[in-house]
């Protein structure tokens, strides 16, 4: 079996899982090929198809592509295994002649493809998502013009890889499927065959936050150094990810995922009105239901998000929540408004500075902005140290009953003004010693509008 893919259909858990049980899956009936994997553990046969596409060539420099092909089929011949299956998802970027090509390599072997569906907003949103994450730097919009996939002509284009133009479909958006893609999957193409469970495999590659991939993407925009970036990302994936910070916000917005969905169920219903190709699905192929989707506005609304993806003990604020100030440059200038508020907490000496204690440090005061009332109110931590590796960004939660500032600002909607008061722990044991400039803003489409009040925060000894 030649699987396919298509992205983000639980590829990486699958080739995974090949890779870790090679040799007990030898054993039962199945073998999995080492030619044409990448050095990684756990990687695909990524350059199988790479080798035909050019894609990657820095990954396969020094590679002879006839050589790969024949090494592989001298691997296949002396397996001693009735069944073999070799797995990459960019195989299915081939065009026709190159289907033609595998399939003139493999033809002593009877090669059968396996194509595994799913919804095409969901496979657009994870693999622009992946591909900031490996380097990227263009924006969802670039990404993903023109994106139109056409999956009853990918399916006659692999059905060509039989010379009886078998082929094994499945849906992804099958709950069996996605549940337990090594499971379900290897049981349907190989039901007589005792495979080793699939485990923890079946969670690779989970997905990271819309959040994250932005300030990823604009912190690589920025000049960030690769390694820094993947240091801060490694560290901020380290705890686990409640999926629901996953799943929204999206870069996809709301009227493109109708249409492609609109599209999708137009194409099932032509794969299965077409016999040669329904009578090689595995497992039914659901149509997907309307959704309502919730969509990232951008920098500001990644910097909103933020604080919510990193663990937080109760009553905290955690100091793991920086935003590095390459980030900043490019939230542009601050807007010009009236924004009011003050800290109140911690008290300040003379010279408007407060010490901040290493541990943990109470922040109080209050925050109104006039011209939006419902604007998100933010703690924002700035170093004047311009070497700094990060701000700390810090959403706040306005729940305190506040009279006398609706006392004093009588022209201000009562509510907002009654309930202007914010109390809130920080921990600052892991900002960098020195003075830091503690400033309350308000999130606006196109920046931030800051109140006048600031107080200098010393933090470790001076």
């Amino acid at each position: 079996f030649v699987h396919v893919g298509v992205h983000k259909t639980g590829t990486t858990s699958l080739q995974g899982y090949l890779a870790r049980h090679r040799d007990a899956l030898a054993k039962a009936g199945l073998f999995v090929p080492k030619t044409g994997t990448l050095p990684q553990p756990g990687a695909g046969h990524h350059l199988l198809p790479w080798t035909l596409t050019g894609r990657h060539a820095d990954q396969w420099a020094g590679v002879d592509p006839d050589g790969l092909w024949r090494t592989l089929a001298h691997e296949l011949a002396t397996s001693g295994c009735d069944h073999a299956i070799v797995s990459s998802e960019d195989l299915s970027h081939l065009t026709d002649e190159q289907v033609g090509i595998v399939a003139e390599r493999l033809a002593p072997f009877d090669p059968v493809a396996v194509v595994v569906l799913r919804r095409p907003g969901d496979v657009l949103e994870g693999s622009f998502r992946t591909s900031v994450v490996i380097g990227g730097r263009d924006d969802f919009a670039t990404y993903s013009a023109g994106y139109a996939p056409d999956y009853p002509g990918m399916l006659r284009r692999f059905a060509g890889l039989s010379p009886t133009d078998d082929l094994r479909i499945a849906s992804y958006d099958d709950p069996d499927l996605s549940g337990d893609i090594v499971g379900t999957l290897l049981g349907r193409l190989f039901p007589h065959l005792a495979l080793p469970p699939g485990g923890a495999e079946s969670r690779l590659n989970a997905g990271i936050p819309a959040a994250l991939v932005e300030l990823v993407r604009l912190l690589r925009r920025a000049g960030v150094p690769e390694p820094a970036i993947g240091e801060w990302l490694q560290r901020m994936t380290a705890a686990p990810i409640d999926r629901r910070h996953v799943a929204a916000p999206r870069f996809l917005d709301g009227e493109r995922d109708a249409e492609l969905d609109a599209e999708y169920a137009r194409q099932l219903d032509r794969i299965e009105a077409d016999p040669a190709l329904a009578s090689h699905v595995l497992g039914p192929l659901p149509r997907p239901a309307p959704r309502r989707l919730r969509t990232l506005s951008g920098l500001v609304g990644a910097i909103l998000e933020f604080p919510q993806l990193v663990p937080r003990p109760t009553a905290r604020q955690p100091a793991a929540a920086l935003l590095p100030r390459h980030l900043f440059a490019d939230h542009g200038p601050e807007r010009p408004g009236r924004a009011l508020g003050h800290i109140d907490r911690p008290d300040r000496r003379p010279g408007n500075t407060a010490f901040a204690r290493r541990a943990e440090t109470t922040f109080a005061g209050w925050a109104v902005d006039p011209g939006e009332p419902a604007a998100p109110a933010l703690l924002v931590l700035r170093s004047p140290d311009r070497t700094a590796a990060a701000d700390q960004v810090l959403r706040l939660e306005r729940t305190i009953p506040r009279p006398d500032v609706a006392a004093a600002f009588p022209r201000l909607p009562a509510a907002a003004a009654m309930q202007a008061g914010f109390e809130t722990v920080v921990d600052t044991s892991a900002l960098a010693g020195g003075i830091w400039e503690a400033r309350l803003a308000f999130s606006r489409v196109g920046g931030l509008v800051y109140a006048d009040d600031r107080v200098l925060l010393q933090v470790g000894e001076p």
